[in-house]
């Protein structure tokens, strides 16, 4: 994806988890604090449903976690793992680990691709940033 697409991926998913409007730049602040929530509630339903015995240990929980958010940046990176790294914040060596470890592989599946598409259609709909007068 080049930045542009980067970019109303962005407001997309904004958007979408935020349940608001986004204006022309990222609210950082807004971002930091919606996934201190989302942490926080994501910990409270691990609790519930893991005394109710229907989750299973902190370690498996994790992994699967960390394995579905690697899957998830890979999908928006398009296969592309030194973007994929970026977007996790890893070097793309400690990522290969992780894909290794998780047996990540790089094929797509027809599902991850409708879905990928879906999000591209749906990612032109928003325009990109003004850009700055000095750009």
């Amino acid at each position: 994806m080049n930045s542009a697409s980067v970019e109303k991926f962005l407001y997309f998913l904004y958007n979408i988890f935020m349940g608001s409007e986004m204006t022309n730049k990222l609210d950082s602040t807004k971002i930091k604090k919606n996934l201190e929530k989302a942490r926080e509630n994501l910990i409270k339903n691990y609790m519930i449903q893991n005394f109710a015995n229907e989750i299973g240990p902190i370690n498996e929980f994790i992994d699967k976690l960390e394995k579905d958010i690697i899957k998830y940046a890979l999908l928006i990176s398009e296969g592309n793992q030194k973007k994929a790294a970026f977007l996790l914040g890893i070097n793309p060596p400690t990522l290969c680990e992780k894909m290794k470890k998780f047996k990540i592989k790089l094929h797509k599946s027809g599902k991850e691709k409708d879905l990928l598409k879906s999000l591209q259609e749906i990612a032109k709909l928003f325009p990109p940033s003004e850009k700055s007068p000095d750009s």
